[in-house]
């Protein structure tokens, strides 16, 4: 941030930066928020006792997906409200992308932190696990020139830092959006299943 003041970057560019962390910052508290979801109802026996109830296994993944999702949703309004709005006099264009990008990766995190407590014993390897594909995702794409060439178009598309860049800048892509909430789906589905 200070060397991009010193340069004369104007506070777009200051925020779009801000909006990054806030990226990572979502990523991180999604993933420890949920990493307990599953696995203390394994623990403490009530699993068994959810099974009973009159509710399918899709109501009752999608109900804890929607219950940490509700949270990290409210924070990130917060967030947005507060620092992007309030503080950072961001234009709203540039709010409303990163407000819609960063829900779209806390689905997708969510969503992923709930896979991962479903098929964990314990909270730190539901962790291990979300960090795991986070890493595997946001990293996997930097090592994509390394790959002959279809492979290299294919693993630059599951960037998922890269793909929301643009939600930084005041875009909403249809590229970065289709990811995110792709892969939320793909997590949603196998959490229930």
């Amino acid at each position: 941030v200070v060397l991009g003041l010193s340069q004369g970057a104007t506070y777009e560019q200051v925020t779009a930066l801000m909006i990054r962390m806030f990226y990572i910052l979502t990523l991180v508290a999604s993933v420890f928020l949920t990493m307990n979801t599953f696995v203390a109802e394994k623990r403490q026996g009530t699993l068994d006792l959810l099974y009973t109830l009159p509710v399918t296994d899709f109501e009752l993944v999608t109900g804890k997906i929607l219950m940490n999702f509700s949270v990290v949703a409210g924070l990130l309004l917060l967030l947005d409200v507060i620092y992007i709005v309030g503080i950072a006099e961001t234009p709203f264009y540039q709010a409303f992308a990163a407000f819609v990008g960063l829900l779209t990766v806390a689905y997708y995190a969510v969503a992923l932190g709930v896979f991962a407590s479903s098929v964990s014993e314990s909270p730190f390897m539901a962790l291990l696990v979300a960090v795991g594909v986070i890493i595997a995702v946001d990293i996997g794409g930097f090592y994509s020139g390394l790959f002959p060439s279809p492979a290299r178009e294919i693993f630059s598309h599951f960037h998922a830092f890269n793909q929301f860049l643009p939600f930084a800048r005041g875009v909403i892509p249809l590229k970065g959006t289709v990811l995110f909430l792709s892969g939320g789906v793909l997590f949603h589905f196998l959490a229930v299943k």
